[in-house]
């Protein structure tokens, strides 16, 4: 096993060896439950009442004995990037011919636009992880890409299974979303789902990248603006598009220009920004754990001690005594 394959065993199953805990851990909200089989969630409404381009979702099966057939007649033009959680033997089928057969923890494979009727038969226990990006962020992306807009819907593949390093690397942010609270999950599922979408359409292209003589930049004006609204926004969760939206870049030009300036992607900046105000106001000494858990948009005041002591070593508590 490669060294990207252990690491990402290890964010799969805690240490590498121990018996699978996935199913008894939390996920996030920002990860749908999937209902029905391969068919993506109603999609997330912005603020703003746009439509995120991204979904999540996570999908869990038992079976008792024998073998459980899923069948999807949904039309969809969505690419779909799914990551198995247990090993699992489980066939794919489309327009009666099977496409893929599924057998190791870990395996990846991207589904391209869903025609006609798909079934999968599972013939073990089956957990997955699945990112589907619609036809706007592939459009997006390729336009990143190559300087101008593809004129009609893109059809990347049909079924493949996945061996990039890049793509790996990725699924292995993936999974480790649960440790990610409800406040920056919106901005993180934008940011890796564009991850997705451009490398599988820079996997696609044949041709070299068009560069923009004019390279766009976050004048100190627009990441002002941008900071002052994450300032006042740092209790609800936060989405790439309305932040992009301010800077008046698209969502894969602001997240490259606003890690070029500060240094940290936008959800990585949302969370210290949230951990830094829970300092000051555990500083305070004026209200609870829990009520500057909820202030800040954390779920409960248990995601909020895991996450404030992954950034700081110390538990919230802990912290206010040492402040003492």
């Amino acid at each position: 096993m490669d060294t990207c394959s252990r690491s990402f065993d290890r964010a799969i199953h805690g240490t590498e060896g121990h018996t699978h805990r996935t199913a008894a851990r939390h996920w996030p909200t920002f990860i749908s439950q999937e209902e029905p089989w391969r068919c993506r969630p109603s999609h997330l409404t912005l603020r703003d009442g746009r439509s995120a381009t991204v979904s999540m979702t996570r999908f869990i099966q038992h079976l008792v004995d024998g073998s459980i057939e899923n069948v999807s007649d949904a039309e969809d033009d969505a690419h779909v990037l799914t990551i198995l959680l247990r090993k699992s033997r489980s066939d794919l089928i489309i327009a009666n011919r099977c496409v893929l057969q599924t057998h190791r923890s870990n395996q990846i494979y991207i589904t391209g636009p869903k025609h006609g009727t798909w079934r999968s038969i599972a013939h073990s226990n089956f957990e997955c992880l699945r990112v589907f990006f619609s036809q706007d962020v592939l459009r997006e992306c390729y336009e990143a890409r190559h300087g101008r807009p593809h004129d009609r819907d893109l059809s990347l593949l049909q079924v493949a299974s996945i061996e990039d390093s890049v793509l790996r690397h990725l699924a292995q942010c993936f999974v480790a979303a649960r440790s990610y609270d409800e406040g920056t999950g919106p901005c993180f599922l934008e940011c890796l789902g564009l991850a997705f979408a451009s490398r599988l359409v820079e996997l696609h292209a044949r041709g070299p990248s068009i560069i923009s003589a004019q390279p766009i930049s976050l004048s100190q004006g627009r990441m002002r603006l941008t900071k002052d609204y994450i300032e006042a926004n740092l209790n609800v969760p936060l989405h790439l598009k309305e932040l992009s939206g301010i800077a008046g870049l698209s969502r894969l030009q602001f997240a490259r220009q606003f890690k070029l300036a500060t240094g940290l992607s936008p959800y990585a900046y949302i969370l210290n920004r949230r951990i830094e105000r829970a300092q000051h106001l555990l500083a305070q000494d004026a209200d609870s754990i829990v009520d500057i858990a909820l202030q800040l948009g954390f779920g409960s005041q248990g995601h909020f001690t895991t996450v404030f002591r992954k950034r700081t070593g110390l538990t919230p508590a802990a912290w206010r005594r040492s402040r003492d």
